[in-house]
Parts: structure tokens; sequence; C-alpha cells
């Protein structure tokens, strides 16, 4: 294969890059059409049958063709999505435990359970990473879609449409950067769901001409599932607008209303959890729902629009809070916590007419929980908010450090000459390895943003490998490849089984996808009995 980097920022250093690098890199004049026209120039230069494209952050696993390549044996397969999965597990959409060691991400249930779904009803679509497609394909309508600021959807449903067919991979091949602070998440969001609106308007799924049936229903929910900011908003205002102006939001016998809302909640509850299949957490969900109910109200709107959208590109590396990432949510917590209080002293002192008897009303009680409901969750986007920050301009990722048999340099010195020659030669034989950063004894580098390591720990641990920690090595690549998840020592067995020695005096262990939150040590053994150790 034949790797390119397309750089529609036009940065010598990118290209100087390529060059030590051997890859081919593409530079265009101007950014028409933003990602959509860079992909397009580079399919005019460039002449490979079956293209992976890969976002600049996402790190591939070394078997990514090898995985996804066999189902274009079907002549008509077009494109085959793989999931989107992510190293910054201290990002914003990631809900980390770390006693129980367990992980939710926010995409979970789209790439665990709706994808996989829609692939069942050949509706899957091009997420605009971790996916392959047939250059023939793409040709036959003209190259990527232009029409939208999400050309993935676009393009997918383009090529379902003039009989093409699409495929999803349910295994993760690549680790990339999900947003690092609520700015990125919202800029994120806000392009999907504008996009989403002009496939509405320009496209119109139900009505688009080649599509199944099936495929109409798939590619209309998952447009018009940004009009959900604006249901919730209605839901979210209800009980406050009861408080503050007496008005009901449904009329009728008390009794008959809740004999009908608690078997319909416990049922939409009970319906929620066993559909997601494990991948989505009722509180969890709601948690994100709130987030992002006013972006989504706002992207929604762009539906009325016929001005052209700009392309706004998901900020990475050091990201701050902006107040009106959380203005929303601040604005309905203090409405929300107001409300009863107020409605206390307005029934009280008859402001406002309940036409019932306050706090002896079934009424007051009902809408008290109901915004109390609301206003733990806006409480928790405020908190999560301003908690979360990306205060590097790179990701760093926790790395306990490089053992050797001998001692190690002294502190600050760099290694000595065989040791280079030796990592030179590892990172050869692993194109895929990258270790960025200074190769020196930097003990004070030991450190990561949301799991702080017990460094007496890390050296406990090395000293029974053998070694010492020598420094720090922060490659998100070591980290999303994975050369090993090894628990075979701390269990009694031969810590080697399952290796292999590829003939060179070298030994190492098969390529496995192992989050970095879920392993204890991932290390390379070679003959100098050296250890890259990861830990979470």
């Amino acid at each position: 294969h034949k790797t390119y980097l397309l750089d529609d920022g036009a940065r010598d250093e990118v290209k100087a890059m390529c060059e030590e690098l051997s890859i081919g890199y593409i530079r265009r004049v101007g950014n028409a059409n933003a990602k959509a026209g860079n992909l397009n120039f580079a399919l005019s230069v460039t002449s490979g049958e079956f293209i992976l494209q890969l976002d600049a952050d996402h790190v591939p696993l070394p078997n990514i063709l090898d995985r996804m390549l066999g189902h274009f044996n079907n002549p008509k397969m077009a494109v085959v999505q793989s999931p989107q999965d992510f190293y910054n597990v201290d990002s914003f959409t990631h809900i980390v435990n770390d006693e129980g060691r367990r992980l939710w991400e926010e995409n979970r249930i789209f790439y665990s359970l709706i994808q996989p779904g829609r692939d069942y009803w050949g509706a899957s679509f091009f997420c605009g990473s971790c996916g392959i497609i047939r250059r023939s394909a793409l040709e036959s309508i003209g190259g990527f879609s232009t029409e939208t600021i999400i050309e993935d959807m676009e393009t997918t449903m383009r090529l379902n449409a003039a009989g093409w067919e699409s495929g999803y991979h349910n295994e993760t091949l690549a680790y990339g950067l999900s947003p690092g602070a609520a700015e990125a998440y919202h800029v994120q969001r806000l392009r999907w769901g504008q996009g989403a609106m002009q496939i509405l308007r320009k496209l119109k799924p139900l009505t688009m001409e080649g599509l199944t049936l099936k495929q109409r229903i798939c590619y209309f929910a998952g447009t018009v599932t940004y009009w959900e900011g604006w249901q919730k908003f209605v839901f979210y205002m209800m009980p406050v607008l009861y408080f503050f102006t007496g008005i009901l939001p449904v009329g009728g016998d008390e009794n008959a209303f809740l004999l009908r809302l608690f078997p319909y909640v416990f049922l939409a509850i009970l319906a929620f959890e066993l559909l997601s299949r494990g991948t989505g957490y009722l509180l969890l969900s709601e948690r994100y729902t709130m987030i992002r109910f006013f972006t989504y109200m706002m992207a929604a709107l762009a539906i009325f629009t016929k001005k052209p959208l700009k392309f706004n590109v998901t900020p990475k590396g050091h990201s701050g809070v902006p107040f009106s990432t959380y203005a929303p949510q601040l604005v309905l917590f203090i409405l929300s916590l107001t409300a009863p209080i107020f409605g206390t002293l307005a029934y009280r002192y008859h402001w406002i007419d309940y036409t019932s008897s306050g706090w002896g009303a079934k009424a007051f009680w009902v809408n008290s929980v109901w915004v109390l409901w609301n206003c733990y969750f806006a409480g928790y986007v405020v908190k999560h908010s301003l908690a979360i920050k990306q205060q590097r301009d790179d990701h760093r990722i926790a790395v306990i450090g490089m053992a050797e048999t001998a001692l190690g340099p002294p502190r600050g010195a760099p290694l000595p000459a065989e040791q280079e020659r030796r990592l030179a030669a590892l990172l050869d034989r692993h194109p895929a390895l990258y270790c960025d950063g200074p190769r020196a004894h930097d003990e004070a580098a030991q450190t990561t943003t949301t799991q702080a390591a017990d460094t007496a720990a890390e050296q406990a641990y090395l000293a029974d490998l053998g070694g010492e920690l020598l420094g720090d090595y922060p490659g998100p690549e070591l980290v999303a490849l994975g050369y090993a998840f090894c628990r075979n020592r701390e269990a009694g067995r031969d810590p080697y089984a399952g290796g292999e020695t590829p003939g060179d005096g070298t030994f190492r262990y098969p390529v496995v996808s192992v989050p970095v939150w879920a392993s204890d040590a991932i290390y390379i053994d070679i003959a100098a009995r050296r250890h890259f150790c990861l830990g979470a």
C-alpha cells in the first residue's frame, strides 16, 4: 500500500516530515469544499482502487486492511466502515470508573448497536474516518459529494442510491482523539446537526430516488434525530412553566394521569435498557442529552437556511471552556431550582391561581420531582464542562517507562549510543511504533490527566521485571496498537506464553487490540531484555 498525507494547511514542516518518513504528501491550491474537496483532489492525483481514509489523529492497527478488505469480494460493495474508538479516555465524552475498571463513551451505542442495525438494513454509512472506499464506486458518482458539510453520510447515500452497497465491520481497528473539552464537543455536534438538516432539505431521504424503503427510513431517522433538542427543551421547561404560570402540562384527572404515567415511564426505561444491550445506560445517556440539547436546537434551525454553511473542524489540542458551552444548562439549573420555591410563595400569597391545593395536590409533588430531575442533570453538565479541560497542545499517554537489565543513564542524560541503536532497530522492525519525546531519563514527566500513576508502585513493578524506571515515552500509537496484554507473570505462568520468535534474535507478542484503560502492563521483550511498560 501507499500512504498519503493530505495537508490542507499548506505546512512546510508537515511536507518535510512526510519526506523524512518516505510517505506521499498532497497539497492543493485553495480550500474549496473543505474536507470533501481535499479528498477529491487527492483522488485526482492517486490511483489505488481501495482507499483507507483516516483522520490525522487516528492510529490504525497494523491489520486494519487485512481485516476489512475481504468485504470487497462483493463487487457491489462501495464502502465499509469500522468503529471509531479513542485513546484519550480523559476526554469530554468518556466516563471512566477507575475502581471498577469500566469505561463508557458517548458514541458507544451508535457504533455498537445502531450501525450494526443499519447494516442489517443495508444503510450503514461512512463516518469520515476508519473506513475503506472503492475508487471505482466513488468515480461513478463523481467523487465525494459536496452539497453538505457532512460529506461522509451524503456520499454514502448517493452510493446507495446508485445501486452500490455499504457495509459495517464491527471491530475496532483504529484509535483517535475524542473531543477533549466542551468547546470541541459542541463544534463537532453542531456541524453534524447542521449537515443533517442540509441532507433533509437537499437530498430528502424519504423520497430520494434509488434508495430502498429500509434505507429511506434509516437515513430519515438518522437526520431527524437532531430535532431531539427541541423535544427535550419542551420536556425541561414544562415543570418550570407550571410553577411560574400555573398552567398544567397535561390536563385532566390527576389519578387517571398518574395511573398511566408510571407504567409508561417504567416500560420506557426497561425498553431502553434492554434494546441498548448494555451500551446505553439511562443516566449516562440523559447526561449527554442534557449537554447537547441546546446545540441540537441551534443545529435544527439550519433546515430553514439556504446559505452555505462553514465546515468547522473539531478543535484538537488545547481547548478552553467558554461560558457559552454551559450557559443554557446553567440558566435551566437556576430556573429549575427556584421554580418550586417560587411556586410555594406564589400559592401562599395568591400570586398565581394554581387550581389546586398547593403541596396538598399531586400536581405540585409530581412537577417538583420532575423539575429536580432536570436540575440534577443541568447541574452535572455545568460541573462536567468546567472540570474537563484539554490543557496541553498534544495528548499524553501514561507510560510507566522503559526497563533495562543494566543500570540506566544518569538523570537527564541521553540514552547511550548502543541503547539508541537498539531502539532504532526495534522501530525499524515495527514501523507502526513511534516514540515521541526526548529519549532521556526523566521521571518528572511521569504524569497523566486522568489517572495519576504511583511512581513507587511503578518502580517496584519494574524492579520485579529486573529493570528500573528510565523515562516517559508519550506515544499514543504504542497504546493504540498494543503489543500484548500480559498477566502471565502475575499468574505464575510463562510470561512469554503466546509470543513468537521472528528469527532475528528478538521476541515479541502477537498484535492485539487493548485499550489503555484496560491494561495492567503492555511490553515488548527483545534480546537485550528491554521492556516497554505501559500502565493504565
